[in-house]
């Protein structure tokens, strides 16, 4: 049973139920191995909504020396991208760097007119819902609050399946970032969105990053390290989904 298809579209809406539901992520369901490479192909040439670009300010400097800070990402693909962020002295900051439309504000509550004006194609969360109390009332909010048809929503949450968690949890170790509040599955982030009003049209498994240190360090008879990632998608650690509002 594929997790795109009509019957699970019924469970996912709670028309249908089932305590052990099997639901086949196949590999011809995504793409790209690592989340910079599907986003990159998701937001190329489309107009950007990012919301909680900031990252955390201790990280920013580091993280674009190494390359691996999202927004410069996003400047050099999207066709327009502006940034969102309660963070207000990490929006000061980037400021600062010379990089513009970057905005302190609340998505919820007022935001400048400038982007309120613009009709964007996507808004981005990245890594953010998992820090969410409330994923499914956020979520609802931002439907509601944010009206145009034309605007889908990109998101991107760890997967709980992750080989990393599965190599701890045989350790009797859990792996987590404390300001976390949730961990996802395909069907369960699909689920949030469906709930919140969002209906998934396009999912991905990748790596948040290139192959995580742990995973290097697997000893080559151990089956994951035999089977591989490539072959076993829903052991990747980032799930990506584009949704779009649900009409009616």
């Amino acid at each position: 049973m594929n997790l795109l298809a009509g019957e699970v579209r019924q469970y996912l809406a709670g028309q249908r139920f089932s305590n052990g539901l099997r639901v086949s992520v196949g590999r011809g369901q995504v793409g790209g191995s690592t989340r910079f490479e599907v986003l990159d192909r998701l937001v190329r040439g489309r107009s950007v909504l990012h919301v909680g670009f900031a990252d955390h300010l201790e990280l920013i400097k580091q993280k674009r020396e190494q390359g691996r800070w999202l927004h410069d990402r996003l400047l050099r693909s999207c066709r327009q991208v502006a940034g969102v962020d309660i963070n207000v002295e990490a929006v000061e900051f980037v400021r600062s760097l010379g990089i513009s439309d970057v905005y302190a504000a609340d998505l919820l509550g007022e935001v400048p007119q400038v982007l309120r004006q613009n009709s964007w194609d996507l808004i981005l969360l990245g890594e953010v819902v998992e820090h969410l109390d409330n994923p499914v009332g956020f979520l609802s909010a931002i439907r509601a609050a944010w009206q145009s048809p034309e605007t889908k929503l990109l998101v991107t949450v760890p997967n709980a399946f992750s080989v990393i968690n599965i190599r701890m949890a045989m350790q009797n170790i859990e792996y987590i970032n404390t300001d976390h509040r949730f961990w996802f599955t395909p069907f369960t982030i699909s689920k949030v969105l469906r709930r919140a009003g969002w209906n998934v049209e396009t999912l991905d498994l990748c790596q948040f990053d290139a192959l995580p240190e742990g995973l290097r360090r697997f000893d080559p008879r151990d089956l994951v390290g035999r089977v591989g990632l490539s072959q076993v998608p829903l052991l990747r650690d980032t799930i990506v989904v584009t949704a779009s509002r649900i009409v009616g």
